[in-house]
């Protein structure tokens, strides 16, 4: 192909490489032409004009020492001999800066934005990375899919008398856990607890506030003749340091009593709270681990081990249990 009289017609083909000045000097920008060689072909004196309002698609690169450890990238082409300092380099392409631009446009542009053509990368490395780009545009991507929910049953447990975990009530379908896309090629699990599960949760703190009544009461007799067994005449020092020994202990566990009824009162103060605070998802624990809603008295575990201790958290906990198998897992409603 002959160039314009007026020498004006910036002529590209397929492999076309531009290097970027900088203030240094140095060339580590470049771009390259990736159109087919016959769409920009051309010769002012035939037929075949300068397809002025032809678009040409450029694709970014960066060159790397051969040395240094490969950057991400879309494709690397490697080796490569650079026309000016002799070095050998490998060219990260980045397939998601390529910029389409008229043809007419180009060489203003290139100037503006510091650009020298240098040299043309063979035509089998050019096809190479023509191919790699077409594949990346054309690949099958799916939409992003939107956040998955499924409903899970949620137990409400405390501790029994020998400290294991007990279930006062479980709220079928009391949990949504969410598949929350994060990031690239991320997603993470969430959960958001139902205000049917916060108002079970109350409810329950209710019952078991209840039932303190009567140990309570115990634990007081047995304090006030434990005090008089100290008091008593006669005593040895022996018989004295087991008395006080047993009153200490009796004091410990109406003292913990104490704390657990005012933490179950606390439940029932702070719930209104809760109810605006689980409508945000939260990020769901492991298997066996918790998470604090409420550090002092709302923890939320995932299948909890319920042959071991309930633990010295709140008074009242809840545990998200495995789908059952004639659980549903979204009402169709939803």
């Amino acid at each position: 192909p002959r160039s314009g009289e007026e020498g004006t017609d910036l002529h590209l083909s397929l492999g076309d490489m531009f290097f970027r000045r900088d203030g240094e000097g140095s060339l580590k920008e470049v771009l390259i032409v990736l159109n087919a060689a016959c769409d920009l072909a051309y010769s002012p004196k035939s037929n075949r004009s300068f397809p002025a309002d032809r678009y040409v698609l450029f694709e970014y690169g960066r060159l790397q020492p051969i040395d240094d450890d490969p950057d991400s990238a879309s494709m690397c082409t490697q080796p490569f001999l650079h026309p000016d300092d002799g070095c050998v380099y490998r060219i990260n392409w980045t397939h998601q800066k390529a910029i389409w631009k008229k043809y007419s446009e180009c060489g203003e542009w290139l100037e503006a934005e510091h650009y020298d053509r240098k040299t043309r990368l063979a035509l089998p490395y050019a096809l190479e990375l023509q191919k790699s780009f077409a594949n990346h545009i054309t690949r099958i991507g799916m939409p992003v899919q939107p956040p998955m929910a499924r409903w899970r049953s949620v137990a409400i447990c405390c501790a029994k008398d020998d400290g294991k975990w007990s279930e006062l009530e479980v709220v079928r379908n009391g949990v949504q856990l969410i598949h929350k896309r994060t990031g690239e090629e991320q997603y993470t699990e969430h959960f958001v607890l139902s205000k049917s599960t916060i108002l079970a949760l109350v409810r329950s703190a209710d019952r078991v506030q209840a039932t303190l009544d009567d140990p309570e009461a115990d634990l007081v007799a047995a304090i006030e003749t434990a005090k008089a067994a100290v008091e008593a005449d006669g005593l040895s020092p022996e018989d004295l340091k087991g008395a006080n020994n047993q009153l200490k202990k009796l004091e410990g566990q109406l003292t913990g009593l104490h704390t657990r009824r005012r933490k179950i009162q606390q439940i029932g103060e702070a719930h209104k709270e809760w109810l605006a605070s689980v409508e945000s998802p939260r990020s769901l624990p492991r298997t066996g681990a918790r998470v604090e809603i409420d550090a002092r008295l709302l923890w939320v575990y995932l299948a909890a081990d319920y042959t071991s201790n309930f633990g010295s958290g709140p008074p009242i906990a809840l545990n998200i249990l495995e789908l059952a198998p004639t659980e549903v897992e979204l009402p169709k409603e939803a």
